[in-house]
Protein backbone atom coordinates (compact mmCIF):
# COMPACT_ATOMS: atom_id res chain seq x y z
CA UNK A 1 0.00 0.00 0.00
CA UNK A 2 2.74 2.51 0.55
CA UNK A 3 4.11 1.76 -2.68
CA UNK A 4 1.31 3.76 -4.46
CA UNK A 5 1.77 6.35 -1.88
CA UNK A 6 3.79 8.88 -3.79
CA UNK A 7 1.76 8.34 -7.01
CA UNK A 8 -1.06 9.50 -4.76
CA UNK A 9 0.50 12.44 -3.63
CA UNK A 10 1.58 13.59 -6.95
CA UNK A 11 -1.97 13.37 -8.39
CA UNK A 12 -3.01 15.54 -5.65
CA UNK A 13 -0.84 18.06 -6.10
CA UNK A 14 -1.73 18.09 -9.68
CA UNK A 15 -5.41 18.17 -9.06
CA UNK A 16 -4.88 21.13 -6.60
CA UNK A 17 -3.10 23.13 -9.27
CA UNK A 18 -5.38 22.95 -11.62
CA UNK A 19 -8.32 23.58 -9.50
CA UNK A 20 -6.45 27.20 -8.07
CA UNK A 21 -4.78 27.78 -11.14
CA UNK A 22 -7.75 28.22 -13.32
CA UNK A 23 -9.12 31.52 -12.04
CA UNK A 24 -5.58 32.97 -12.26
CA UNK A 25 -5.40 31.46 -15.83
CA UNK A 26 -8.90 33.14 -16.37
CA UNK A 27 -8.07 36.62 -14.82
CA UNK A 28 -5.00 36.59 -17.22
CA UNK A 29 -7.05 36.05 -20.52
CA UNK A 30 -9.44 38.98 -19.33
CA UNK A 31 -6.52 41.27 -19.08
CA UNK A 32 -5.04 40.80 -22.41
CA UNK A 33 -8.77 42.68 -23.45
CA UNK A 34 -6.77 45.75 -22.20
CA UNK A 35 -3.49 46.95 -22.91
CA UNK A 36 -1.59 50.31 -22.44
CA UNK A 37 2.19 50.72 -24.66
CA UNK A 38 4.33 53.88 -24.71
CA UNK A 39 4.16 54.83 -28.31
CA UNK A 40 6.85 58.12 -28.35
CA UNK A 41 7.16 61.60 -27.29
CA UNK A 42 6.01 64.52 -29.28
CA UNK A 43 8.15 66.80 -27.53
CA UNK A 44 10.67 66.82 -24.27
CA UNK A 45 7.96 67.06 -21.79
CA UNK A 46 5.51 64.90 -23.12
CA UNK A 47 5.13 61.13 -23.91
CA UNK A 48 2.29 59.45 -25.70
CA UNK A 49 -0.05 56.23 -24.46
CA UNK A 50 -2.08 54.31 -26.68
CA UNK A 51 -4.85 52.30 -24.55
CA UNK A 52 -6.08 49.17 -26.52
CA UNK A 53 -9.43 48.30 -26.26
CA UNK A 54 -10.66 44.19 -27.72
CA UNK A 55 -14.01 43.84 -25.69
CA UNK A 56 -17.14 44.26 -27.19
CA UNK A 57 -18.15 47.53 -26.01
CA UNK A 58 -16.99 50.78 -25.10
CA UNK A 59 -15.04 51.30 -22.00
CA UNK A 60 -13.91 54.65 -19.47
CA UNK A 61 -10.80 54.33 -18.60
CA UNK A 62 -8.70 56.30 -16.36
CA UNK A 63 -4.55 56.68 -16.42
CA UNK A 64 -2.91 57.76 -13.12
CA UNK A 65 1.15 57.99 -13.22
CA UNK A 66 2.10 55.98 -10.16
CA UNK A 67 4.04 58.25 -7.81
CA UNK A 68 2.65 61.32 -8.94
CA UNK A 69 -0.81 63.11 -8.80
CA UNK A 70 -1.93 63.43 -12.55
CA UNK A 71 -4.91 61.56 -13.88
CA UNK A 72 -6.42 61.48 -17.52
CA UNK A 73 -9.68 59.91 -18.33
CA UNK A 74 -11.62 59.18 -21.44
CA UNK A 75 -13.50 56.15 -23.35
CA UNK A 76 -11.57 53.62 -25.72
CA UNK A 77 -14.39 52.39 -28.35
CA UNK A 78 -15.14 48.69 -28.72
CA UNK A 79 -11.98 46.84 -30.39
CA UNK A 80 -10.71 50.27 -30.83
CA UNK A 81 -7.62 52.22 -29.59
CA UNK A 82 -7.14 55.63 -27.96
CA UNK A 83 -4.22 57.83 -27.56
CA UNK A 84 -3.46 60.01 -24.45
CA UNK A 85 -0.50 62.18 -23.93
CA UNK A 86 0.76 62.51 -20.62
CA UNK A 87 3.64 64.36 -19.15
CA UNK A 88 7.04 62.63 -19.01
CA UNK A 89 10.27 63.00 -16.92
CA UNK A 90 11.73 60.32 -17.19
CA UNK A 91 12.31 56.81 -18.82
CA UNK A 92 11.41 55.28 -15.28
CA UNK A 93 7.99 56.35 -15.19
CA UNK A 94 5.34 54.56 -14.86
CA UNK A 95 1.31 54.84 -15.76
CA UNK A 96 -1.53 52.89 -14.47
CA UNK A 97 -4.39 51.98 -16.44
CA UNK A 98 -7.67 51.20 -15.08
CA UNK A 99 -10.24 49.69 -17.09
CA UNK A 100 -13.53 47.32 -16.56
CA UNK A 101 -12.29 46.79 -13.22
CA UNK A 102 -8.96 45.40 -14.48
CA UNK A 103 -5.41 47.39 -14.16
CA UNK A 104 -2.73 47.25 -16.80
CA UNK A 105 0.89 49.07 -15.96
CA UNK A 106 3.49 50.52 -18.10
CA UNK A 107 6.66 52.12 -18.02
CA UNK A 108 7.09 54.55 -20.65
CA UNK A 109 11.11 54.00 -21.74
CA UNK A 110 13.03 55.61 -23.50
CA UNK A 111 10.91 56.63 -27.00
CA UNK A 112 11.74 58.60 -29.65
CA UNK A 113 10.12 61.68 -31.08
CA UNK A 114 6.64 61.04 -32.42
CA UNK A 115 6.55 61.97 -36.43
CA UNK A 116 4.87 64.76 -37.78
CA UNK A 117 0.92 64.30 -38.44
CA UNK A 118 0.54 64.28 -41.76
CA UNK A 119 -2.85 65.67 -42.97
CA UNK A 120 -5.28 63.07 -44.38
CA UNK A 121 -6.30 63.53 -48.40
CA UNK A 122 -9.15 65.92 -48.66
CA UNK A 123 -11.54 66.63 -51.43
CA UNK A 124 -12.03 70.48 -51.82
CA UNK A 125 -15.06 71.29 -54.30
CA UNK A 126 -16.00 75.12 -55.50
CA UNK A 127 -18.44 76.49 -58.40
CA UNK A 128 -19.20 79.59 -59.87
CA UNK A 129 -22.33 81.12 -61.47
CA UNK A 130 -21.80 79.51 -64.77
CA UNK A 131 -22.43 76.27 -63.65
CA UNK A 132 -18.71 75.61 -63.79
CA UNK A 133 -17.93 72.94 -60.91
CA UNK A 134 -13.84 72.54 -59.58
CA UNK A 135 -12.87 69.46 -57.52
CA UNK A 136 -9.47 68.78 -56.18
CA UNK A 137 -7.78 66.64 -53.75
CA UNK A 138 -5.12 68.49 -51.63
CA UNK A 139 -3.21 66.42 -48.80
CA UNK A 140 -1.90 63.89 -52.23
CA UNK A 141 0.84 63.51 -54.75
CA UNK A 142 -1.19 61.20 -56.66
CA UNK A 143 -4.45 59.34 -57.02
CA UNK A 144 -6.34 57.20 -59.26
CA UNK A 145 -10.02 56.09 -59.03
CA UNK A 146 -13.56 56.85 -59.77
CA UNK A 147 -15.04 60.20 -59.63
CA UNK A 148 -19.02 60.03 -59.29
CA UNK A 149 -20.78 63.67 -59.94
CA UNK A 150 -24.02 64.52 -58.19
CA UNK A 151 -26.73 67.30 -59.13
CA UNK A 152 -29.94 67.57 -56.92
CA UNK A 153 -32.95 66.07 -58.58
CA UNK A 154 -30.61 64.18 -61.39
CA UNK A 155 -29.42 60.84 -61.78
CA UNK A 156 -25.83 60.03 -60.61
CA UNK A 157 -22.79 60.19 -63.58
CA UNK A 158 -19.62 58.43 -62.95
CA UNK A 159 -16.75 58.67 -64.66
CA UNK A 160 -14.73 55.25 -64.38
CA UNK A 161 -10.64 54.87 -64.69
CA UNK A 162 -9.80 58.03 -64.19
CA UNK A 163 -5.67 57.56 -64.78
CA UNK A 164 -2.71 60.32 -64.58
CA UNK A 165 -4.46 62.49 -61.36
CA UNK A 166 -1.05 63.73 -59.99
CA UNK A 167 -0.02 66.55 -58.17
CA UNK A 168 -3.65 67.65 -56.72
CA UNK A 169 -5.66 65.34 -58.81
CA UNK A 170 -8.18 67.98 -59.89
CA UNK A 171 -11.88 66.73 -61.76
CA UNK A 172 -13.68 69.47 -63.48
CA UNK A 173 -17.03 69.44 -64.60
CA UNK A 174 -19.25 71.72 -66.49
CA UNK A 175 -22.91 71.75 -65.75
CA UNK A 176 -25.32 71.44 -68.81
CA UNK A 177 -26.51 75.10 -69.97
CA UNK A 178 -29.73 73.34 -70.30
CA UNK A 179 -30.29 73.01 -67.12
CA UNK A 180 -32.95 75.61 -65.62
CA UNK A 181 -31.19 79.04 -63.38
CA UNK A 182 -31.65 78.27 -59.59
CA UNK A 183 -29.69 76.97 -56.24
CA UNK A 184 -28.67 73.42 -56.96
CA UNK A 185 -26.50 70.87 -54.50
CA UNK A 186 -23.84 69.57 -56.01
CA UNK A 187 -21.69 66.72 -55.00
CA UNK A 188 -18.77 65.23 -55.62
CA UNK A 189 -17.38 62.08 -54.79
CA UNK A 190 -13.97 60.37 -55.39
CA UNK A 191 -13.17 56.87 -54.54
CA UNK A 192 -10.05 54.95 -55.35
CA UNK A 193 -6.28 55.60 -53.87
CA UNK A 194 -4.62 58.40 -52.97
CA UNK A 195 -0.91 57.72 -52.16
CA UNK A 196 -1.02 54.14 -51.85
CA UNK A 197 -3.88 54.04 -49.68
CA UNK A 198 -7.72 53.45 -49.99
CA UNK A 199 -9.79 56.14 -50.00
CA UNK A 200 -13.40 57.56 -50.37
CA UNK A 201 -13.51 61.56 -50.15
CA UNK A 202 -17.35 63.35 -50.48
CA UNK A 203 -18.05 67.07 -50.80
CA UNK A 204 -21.22 68.48 -51.38
CA UNK A 205 -21.56 72.58 -51.89
CA UNK A 206 -24.55 74.46 -52.86
CA UNK A 207 -24.47 76.14 -56.30
CA UNK A 208 -26.36 79.14 -58.01
CA UNK A 209 -26.55 78.51 -61.77
CA UNK A 210 -27.71 81.05 -64.28
CA UNK A 211 -28.91 80.37 -67.59
CA UNK A 212 -26.27 80.15 -70.12
CA UNK A 213 -26.08 83.19 -72.47
CA UNK A 214 -25.86 82.99 -76.62
CA UNK A 215 -27.06 78.91 -76.71
CA UNK A 216 -27.08 78.08 -80.11
CA UNK A 217 -28.98 75.15 -81.78
CA UNK A 218 -27.16 71.91 -82.65
CA UNK A 219 -28.57 70.00 -84.98
CA UNK A 220 -27.15 66.46 -86.10
CA UNK A 221 -27.34 63.28 -88.55
CA UNK A 222 -26.72 59.92 -87.86
CA UNK A 223 -26.25 56.77 -90.43
CA UNK A 224 -24.95 53.17 -90.26
CA UNK A 225 -23.60 52.69 -93.36
CA UNK A 226 -20.82 50.01 -94.65
CA UNK A 227 -20.61 48.93 -91.09
CA UNK A 228 -19.24 52.58 -89.70
CA UNK A 229 -21.61 54.69 -87.40
CA UNK A 230 -21.73 58.04 -89.24
CA UNK A 231 -22.05 61.14 -87.25
CA UNK A 232 -22.20 64.79 -88.01
CA UNK A 233 -23.20 67.85 -85.74
CA UNK A 234 -23.65 70.96 -86.94
CA UNK A 235 -24.33 74.80 -85.19
CA UNK A 236 -27.22 76.32 -86.59
CA UNK A 237 -27.26 80.07 -87.03
CA UNK A 238 -23.90 80.73 -86.90
CA UNK A 239 -21.95 82.78 -89.18
CA UNK A 240 -18.37 82.04 -87.10
CA UNK A 241 -17.19 79.87 -84.97
CA UNK A 242 -13.84 79.03 -83.00
CA UNK A 243 -14.78 75.95 -80.92
CA UNK A 244 -13.08 72.45 -79.72
CA UNK A 245 -16.08 70.20 -81.49
CA UNK A 246 -16.45 66.81 -79.33
CA UNK A 247 -18.69 63.86 -79.90
CA UNK A 248 -18.85 61.21 -77.81
CA UNK A 249 -20.28 57.93 -77.30
CA UNK A 250 -21.73 56.31 -74.05
CA UNK A 251 -22.45 53.21 -72.32
CA UNK A 252 -25.55 52.65 -70.32
CA UNK A 253 -23.06 52.74 -67.08
CA UNK A 254 -21.60 56.51 -68.21
CA UNK A 255 -18.30 54.87 -69.42
CA UNK A 256 -16.66 56.08 -72.53
CA UNK A 257 -16.94 53.74 -75.96
CA UNK A 258 -15.78 55.89 -78.58
CA UNK A 259 -14.75 59.61 -78.34
CA UNK A 260 -13.20 61.73 -81.11
CA UNK A 261 -12.64 65.87 -81.44
CA UNK A 262 -11.34 68.60 -83.20
CA UNK A 263 -9.58 71.22 -81.20
CA UNK A 264 -9.06 74.90 -82.76
CA UNK A 265 -11.93 74.23 -85.16
CA UNK A 266 -13.64 77.64 -87.32
CA UNK A 267 -16.40 75.09 -89.10
CA UNK A 268 -19.81 75.32 -87.62
CA UNK A 269 -19.58 71.59 -89.11
CA UNK A 270 -18.05 68.21 -87.47
CA UNK A 271 -18.64 64.63 -88.90
CA UNK A 272 -17.05 61.29 -87.45
CA UNK A 273 -17.05 57.74 -87.75
CA UNK A 274 -17.01 54.96 -85.83
CA UNK A 275 -16.23 51.76 -86.24
CA UNK A 276 -19.52 49.21 -85.48
CA UNK A 277 -19.68 48.57 -81.73
CA UNK A 278 -20.94 45.89 -79.08
CA UNK A 279 -24.94 45.54 -79.48
CA UNK A 280 -26.47 47.56 -76.87
CA UNK A 281 -27.84 51.16 -76.40
CA UNK A 282 -25.87 53.81 -76.03
CA UNK A 283 -26.15 57.85 -75.51
CA UNK A 284 -24.41 59.82 -78.21
CA UNK A 285 -23.19 63.54 -77.14
CA UNK A 286 -22.41 66.21 -79.99
CA UNK A 287 -21.17 69.18 -78.11
CA UNK A 288 -19.30 72.55 -78.23
CA UNK A 289 -17.30 72.47 -74.72
CA UNK A 290 -18.42 75.94 -73.40
CA UNK A 291 -15.06 77.73 -72.41
CA UNK A 292 -13.17 76.87 -75.56
CA UNK A 293 -16.40 77.85 -77.97
CA UNK A 294 -16.53 81.64 -79.22
CA UNK A 295 -19.62 82.56 -81.88
CA UNK A 296 -20.38 85.61 -83.45
CA UNK A 297 -17.39 86.93 -81.33
CA UNK A 298 -19.38 85.85 -77.96
CA UNK A 299 -18.94 83.12 -75.86
CA UNK A 300 -21.59 80.43 -76.80
CA UNK A 301 -22.73 76.73 -76.38
CA UNK A 302 -24.40 73.83 -78.32
CA UNK A 303 -25.28 70.35 -77.60
CA UNK A 304 -27.33 67.67 -78.32
CA UNK A 305 -28.05 64.12 -77.50
CA UNK A 306 -29.62 60.99 -78.77
CA UNK A 307 -30.12 57.41 -78.17
CA UNK A 308 -28.24 55.04 -80.60
CA UNK A 309 -29.48 51.32 -80.56
CA UNK A 310 -26.84 48.62 -82.14
CA UNK A 311 -28.27 45.00 -82.91
CA UNK A 312 -26.98 42.46 -83.14
CA UNK A 313 -28.06 41.78 -86.57
CA UNK A 314 -25.77 44.65 -87.97
CA UNK A 315 -22.76 43.62 -85.63
CA UNK A 316 -22.78 39.85 -86.78
CA UNK A 317 -23.67 41.58 -90.85
CA UNK A 318 -20.08 43.11 -90.53
CA UNK A 319 -18.43 40.43 -88.43
CA UNK A 320 -19.23 38.34 -91.92
CA UNK A 321 -16.95 38.05 -94.69
CA UNK A 322 -19.53 39.36 -97.09
CA UNK A 323 -21.32 41.80 -95.18
CA UNK A 324 -24.82 41.68 -95.36
CA UNK A 325 -26.85 44.87 -95.09
CA UNK A 326 -28.88 44.51 -91.89
CA UNK A 327 -32.38 43.34 -91.88
CA UNK A 328 -33.33 47.10 -90.61
CA UNK A 329 -31.75 48.48 -93.17
CA UNK A 330 -29.63 51.82 -92.37
CA UNK A 331 -31.03 53.78 -89.64
CA UNK A 332 -30.95 57.94 -90.45
CA UNK A 333 -31.50 60.28 -87.37
CA UNK A 334 -31.76 63.70 -87.12
CA UNK A 335 -33.19 66.17 -85.85
CA UNK A 336 -32.40 69.72 -83.83
CA UNK A 337 -32.60 70.37 -79.86
CA UNK A 338 -36.07 72.64 -79.13
CA UNK A 339 -35.86 76.82 -78.66
CA UNK A 340 -35.74 76.28 -74.68
CA UNK A 341 -35.83 73.65 -71.56
CA UNK A 342 -39.08 74.73 -71.03
CA UNK A 343 -41.07 74.08 -74.91
CA UNK A 344 -41.61 70.95 -74.10
CA UNK A 345 -41.96 69.84 -71.11
CA UNK A 346 -41.81 66.19 -70.62
CA UNK A 347 -39.33 66.16 -73.23
CA UNK A 348 -37.37 68.68 -71.45
CA UNK A 349 -37.06 66.73 -68.24
CA UNK A 350 -36.04 63.68 -69.95
CA UNK A 351 -33.34 65.72 -72.49
CA UNK A 352 -31.97 67.45 -69.77
CA UNK A 353 -30.91 64.25 -67.72
CA UNK A 354 -29.57 62.97 -70.97
CA UNK A 355 -27.73 65.78 -71.87
CA UNK A 356 -26.09 66.34 -68.69
CA UNK A 357 -24.67 62.54 -68.76
CA UNK A 358 -23.26 63.41 -72.26
CA UNK A 359 -21.35 66.97 -71.30
CA UNK A 360 -20.48 65.46 -68.10
CA UNK A 361 -18.20 63.05 -69.41
CA UNK A 362 -16.85 65.55 -72.30
CA UNK A 363 -14.76 68.48 -70.00
CA UNK A 364 -13.17 65.84 -67.22
CA UNK A 365 -9.84 66.78 -68.05
CA UNK A 366 -6.83 69.39 -67.44
CA UNK A 367 -5.30 66.86 -64.87
CA UNK A 368 -2.19 68.66 -63.59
Amino acid sequence: MRKFLPLAMILTLVFTMLLFGTPAGAAEKETTLYNLTSVCRPDDKTVQLRITNDSDQDENYTLSWKGGSEKFEGIVKAHGKAVQNVPWTSANDTWILDIAGQQVTTEVGDKPKCDPEVPAPALTVTGDGKGNVFASITNAKEAKGTWTYLIEDYPPIVHMGVEGLKDEANFEHYLSPMIPSGMYKVTVIFEGVADGKAVKLTRTISLKVEVQPHQYKMAYQYKFEDCKHKIVGQVLGAKEISTWWEIEILKQDGTRAAYKDQMGSRSTLFSAEFDVLPAGTYTVSVALVPDSTYIDGKPGFAAATFPLEVTEEQVKACKSSTPQPPSSGNQNIGGRLPDTSTAYPVAAATGVAVLLAGVTLLVVRRFS
